[in-house]
């Protein structure tokens, strides 16, 4: 397990600041949820720490080395996010995106083994998608497409998964 932080880490876009001075700390083990009003800079701090968005100022590391010091596929092998607008290709199948999840475990050229087939359709049983592996993602519902999601980064074993708005679109009774 892992330990996620921000040290007086201030964020914005277009050099304009929109979360100034945050501390955080994500011990081991620990769930956190961040909860706030819409625009009140939740998704901002996902993409901090998943370092899509670089800080103006502070230190955002996990286990107290600097994200900005981790290569990238090291980096998505130890923290999985769940984002909130995913950008994904039409025409790929919920099966393909699941198993993208695997990604960071492969090498350069390197095409999934039985093993990671094996493990996408598992991460796909465990969330109930299953029966969406065959149809392509622009065909499935904005609930679908959330589950599809969660086995993605379930798949890619992470010590850590950052969930942007993990809820949004789901069913309460599923």
């Amino acid at each position: 397990m892992i330990e996620l932080e921000m040290r007086n880490v201030t964020l914005g876009y277009n050099h304009h600041p929109v979360l100034r001075d945050i501390t955080l700390k994500a011990s081991p083990g620990e769930m956190v949820g961040l909860i706030g009003p819409n625009g009140s800079g939740k998704s901002t701090i996902i993409k901090a720490l998943s370092r899509v968005m670089q800080p103006d100022s502070g230190k955002i590391a996990v286990n107290g080395q600097d994200i900005y010091k981790i290569p990238r596929r090291e980096l998505a092998c130890m923290v999985g996010v769940v984002p909130q607008l995913p950008l994904l290709p039409s025409t790929f199948t919920a099966f393909e995106i699941v198993l993208m999840g695997r990604n960071p475990h492969l090498g350069l050229f390197q095409s999934e083994s039985r093993r990671d087939w094996d493990l996408a359709w598992q991460a796909m049983v465990k969330t109930g998608t299953d029966p969406l592996a065959n149809r392509h993602i622009n065909e499935l519902s904005g609930g679908e497409i959330q589950c599809v999601l969660i086995a993605r980064v379930l798949v890619q074993e992470t010590q850590a998964i950052l969930l942007d708005e993990p809820t949004a679109n789901l069913d309460i009774g599923r």
